[in-house]
């Protein structure tokens, strides 16, 4: 109805359905449903002749409804089209509908705009279009730009504290692939983004005990990620153990999650030493894989089974793994003090 009124009097229509896909599907069934309607379709992907001649036959009123992408975001000034259709306005950003909106309304004719919704969209889509609602009169682009970031999340430029993508592979990280996306670009060698430069976390240690700060005894998150960057960095257990006592003298008493933690990184420091691919401590079993293209001589391989007290078991089928047995009867934590005990022999021998 409110694409016939348009049309009726004498007006043009912009209709956004931004998926190249099934726009040709959409636009059949619009003319199949209104065949003195004259539709034509306008998207990125037509070439840039094609495109241009779209644009010109709708503004040349050769044609009454514009089906486009959001192509027509920017720049498009046609004062006859005073009504924009919108589908699947759940999925657009409240600047971009703001924007979108704006492509209508540039006359002395009332214009309208219509945004199409599927039943149960998300809380936070139905807030950007009750939000769109409330900024029609001019110069309310910048209270819509403080609404959007509201909506989303401003985020700390240079803190933690992240909205969007950006949460999920975190800040640094993020600045990290910045870096050598900028790096791949500016030398013309894109090959470098895709290189692993941190083929040490491939390495896998796998325990049967969760091993963190608990939040009641580190409560600042900035503080606890502080924490967990500078054990990442330590390089000896020497370093590990006084920041044992660092943590004891801040925090207070080390709780028992936390101090199978500070014994993970000994064990992680360890296993990087010894230049294995996996270390597993479960099942009463420590299980040392080694790296098969880094492979130790043999002769240290047979030298360090023979001082080992426990019982074990050489797997060269694939490389070597050896497969060492504790003490069953031991608690978890005494078992994987005793694996750091056995990782230490190995890396003195």
């Amino acid at each position: 109805d409110a694409l016939r009124r348009e049309v009726d009097r004498g007006g043009q229509v912009f209709f956004l359905h931004n998926r190249v896909q099934t726009i040709e599907t959409v636009a059949a069934e619009l003319r199949e449903a209104m065949p003195n309607v004259r539709f034509i379709i306008g998207h990125a992907q037509l070439s840039e002749h094609q495109l241009e001649h779209v644009m010109d036959a709708f503004m040349d009123h050769e044609y009454d409804v514009l089906i486009s992408t959001t192509i027509i975001e920017n720049g498009i000034d046609i004062p006859n089209a005073n009504t924009i259709i919108i589908d699947r306005a759940d999925t657009f950003g409240l600047a971009q509908l703001y924007q979108m909106r704006g492509r209508v309304g540039r006359s002395n004719r009332r214009a309208y705009a219509y945004l199409l919704i599927p039943k149960g969209i998300t809380g936070e889509a139905r807030h950007r279009l009750e939000a769109l609602t409330q900024y029609d009169y001019l110069g309310a682009g910048f209270q819509v730009a403080l609404r959007d970031l509201e909506i989303r999340g401003a985020g700390a430029i240079l803190g933690i504290k992240q909205s969007g993508v950006i949460q999920n592979i975190g800040f640094n990280y993020y600045n990290h692939l910045l870096e050598k996306a900028i790096e791949a670009v500016q030398t013309n060698q894109p090959e470098l983004f895709l290189q692993d430069e941190f083929p040490e976390a491939r390495q896998a240690i796998k325990t049967e005990i969760d091993l963190y700060f608990p939040p009641d005894y580190i409560a600042d998150d900035e503080e606890w990620l502080r924490i967990y960057r500078r054990l990442n960095e330590l390089e000896s257990l020497e370093e590990i153990a006084e920041f044992g006592k660092e943590l004891s003298d801040r925090f207070g008493k080390i709780p028992a999650k936390a101090d199978w933690l500070l014994l993970y990184f000994q064990l992680n420091l360890l296993s990087r030493k010894a230049n294995l691919q996996n270390t597993h401590v479960r099942n009463g079993r420590l299980v040392l894989d080694f790296k098969s293209e880094a492979l130790p001589p043999k002769e240290r391989i047979l030298s360090f089974c023979s001082q080992l007290e426990q019982a074990f078991k050489i797997d060269v089928s694939k490389g070597i793994k050896i497969t060492i047995e504790l003490d069953l009867h031991a608690s978890y934590i005494e078992q994987f003090a005793k694996a750091i005990e056995i990782l230490k022999g190995y890396v003195g021998s």
